[in-house]
């Protein structure tokens, strides 16, 4: 599986090269797509641009390269937080986190790539809006090869697609698991100790209230035996 994912990385990025040297400034290159747009008519002193592309063919574009393109950036940066948000686990954790770098690198550098090349592209071989568009959406197509890929071993061993997506369903319920446990062991750990924070206070205030209660019964107390004193001593005066 791995073996395959790789092949249909390489294989994207072969394609995105050859583009990428069409678009190269080279007269002596046969192969290459540049589109001069400069014409100087003999009989005229100046030269003149002779291209219809205008700023809002550009936003299109952007646009479309965001809608497409935007979610595999996004996932890439979600596999790269992942490799640094993972809990720990004994065995299988840092080839979990190796996993996530990885593919979220790799993802992130193809999708960024593809980005580049087309903007590349565009710049050197589009006249028109509309070439803009049709150069994007050929190279969009290219952006799915690994999926047709996937969809072609899918058809050719469905069997053996099949037990891997559950692995890697029945793997991805296992860290989910993990990051719930952790996080719900942080919660707790957290609750302890405003619990135990608040159970201190509790003990600091009762200790407190005993003190004071301690203090006041004894000043009662003493009075009681002042005032027993005094009274036996009026009364021991009288009889005398």
């Amino acid at each position: 599986a791995w073996l395959i994912s790789t092949a249909a990385v390489i294989l994207q990025l072969l394609v995105f090269t050859l583009y990428l040297e069409g678009a190269q400034l080279d007269f002596q290159d046969r192969n290459n797509a540049w589109v001069y747009f400069w014409r100087c008519p003999p009989d005229s002193d100046g030269c003149k641009e002779e291209t219809n592309v205008t700023p809002h063919g550009w936003i299109v574009t952007s646009l479309l390269l965001f809608a497409k393109l935007g979610p595999d950036l996004w996932n890439g940066l979600k596999l790269v937080c992942a490799s640094s948000a993972a809990p720990y686990k004994k065995g299988s954790w840092h080839r979990f986190r190796f996993r996530c770098l990885s593919c979220g690198v790799v993802l992130i550098g193809v999708t960024t790539f593809a980005v580049w090349v087309t903007v590349k592209f565009n710049h050197a071989t589009a006249r028109t809006d509309l070439d803009l568009i049709l150069n994007a959406v050929v190279l969009f197509f290219l952006c799915e090869v690994d999926e047709d890929v996937f969809r072609f071993v899918a058809v050719v061993r469905p069997l053996w697609v099949e037990s891997l997506m559950k692995q890697v369903e029945a793997y991805g319920n296992e860290e989910m698991s993990l990051v719930s446990d952790s996080g719900m062991e942080e919660d707790s750990s957290l609750m302890d100790g405003r619990a135990s924070q608040h159970g201190n206070g509790n003990e600091e205030d009762g200790g407190n209230l005993m003190d004071e209660f301690s203090e006041a019964n004894m000043r009662t107390i003493k009075g009681l035996v002042k005032n027993l004193i005094d009274e036996e001593t009026k009364r021991i005066v009288s009889k005398e």
